[in-house]
């Protein structure tokens, strides 16, 4: 039995669509940090929405000097406003990169607008600020991930495998997975790697990249 990276990454999304379920990876710290969405009426008073998310783009994109004049501008006589400001700052910046990683859709989107409670007269301004910006969000968003690591898993493909018998014992029941992977360089030179695991061994992975995962999402907070 084989499979590709997007072929199952399309039956993921049509099994998670079909179940409802919320696309976005996030770790319980995360989703706390996104409950400040649903204050973006109140931010209309202070700052036009539209600009606020504008330059919440600017701050993805790595020129966020824009944003925190603004907003020091308006909360600068308020305590209260700044730090209600600066959750929010990070909310959005955490829900737009979170997004475009997750390479959600329009109709995703809007359904994790109504997840987080952003209002409702400002869910259609978010999302068209996201679609618009598309494409520099997330060459952002690629661009924080190379500079962990300049080596960066592009395919992989896997085979199930099942040994009968080996030289050493006659009969034998015994499953591997054969993961092959396809690694682009710095200098653009491609390499292939096969890995062979065992249930176990295969289980430890999982493990050790869904702790890897949690960690990542924790930093990215």
């Amino acid at each position: 039995r084989t499979g590709s990276s997007s072929s199952i990454r399309q039956r993921f999304r049509r099994k998670m669509a079909a179940q409802g379920a919320v696309p976005l990876l996030l770790t319980p710290s995360s989703r706390t940090l996104l409950v400040p969405l649903a204050s973006l009426a109140p931010l209309s008073s202070l700052l036009p929405v539209n600009k606020f998310l504008h330059l919440v783009v600017e701050a993805v994109c790595g020129r966020g000097a824009g944003l925190e004049a603004a907003l020091q501008e308006e909360v600068e006589n308020n305590q209260d406003e700044a730090g209600a400001m600066k959750g929010l700052t990070t909310a959005c910046i955490l829900f737009f990169t979170k997004v475009v990683g997750g390479e959600l859709k329009r109709d995703d989107i809007i359904r994790e607008m109504k997840t987080f409670n952003v209002p409702t007269e400002h869910q259609p301004v978010v999302l068209e600020t996201i679609l618009a910006n598309y494409s520099q969000l997330r060459r952002a968003c690629l661009s924080d991930t190379n500079r962990i690591s300049k080596t960066h898993l592009t395919d992989f493909d896997w085979k199930l495998l099942l040994s009968f018998s080996s030289n050493k014992i006659s009969t034998i029941q015994e499953s591997t997975v054969r993961l092959s992977l396809t690694l682009n360089n710095d200098d653009l030179s491609i390499n292939h790697a096969v890995i062979e695991l065992s249930r176990s061994e295969l289980d430890l992975l999982l493990s050790s990249l869904t702790q890897a995962n949690t960690a990542i999402c924790d930093v990215a907070t």
